[in-house]
């Protein structure tokens, strides 16, 4: 996503919020997964969520929103490379920055034998009485 040229940074945010409802029409395969995961466990979540950094000079869209200021992004083929995670790096920073706490899973952590472990240790590492929701439901 490359910000388009000559723009205010109002048109921007609009943009970017444009970009974000797109992308939550074409979810992932591996997004796809973390959604009914959160659904079926009754967690709330912000999919494809536009996040505007002070002063409005960058917007990122992040993948996943939980527990209001805990960033979920699931990685693909796309983040491997070194430009790339160089890019991520710096991303993380800026949101970071902005009061959220930046957790990156990869495609292959959202598979079947592997996804409960990992968004359950994600979540208990973050919210205990969540968590016991989650398991006491379960039983």
């Amino acid at each position: 996503m490359s910000k388009p040229k000559d723009i205010s940074k109002k048109e921007y945010w609009e943009w970017v919020k444009t970009q974000a409802a797109t992308n939550r029409k074409q979810p992932t395969a591996a997004e796809w997964r973390v959604i009914k995961w959160f659904r079926n466990n009754n967690l709330k979540f912000h999919f494809q969520k536009p996040i505007k950094t002070k002063g409005g000079c960058r917007c990122y869209i992040v993948d996943f929103v939980i527990f209001r200021n805990l960033v979920i992004e699931v990685d693909g083929e796309t983040h491997n490379g070194r430009e790339a995670h160089k890019y991520d790096c710096d991303r993380t920073r800026r949101i970071c920055r902005e009061g959220f706490k930046v957790v990156r899973i990869t495609n292959e952590d959202t598979y079947e034998d592997k996804i409960d472990d990992v968004l359950l240790g994600i979540i208990k590492s973050r919210d205990i009485k969540c968590y016991n929701r989650i398991i006491k439901q379960r039983k």
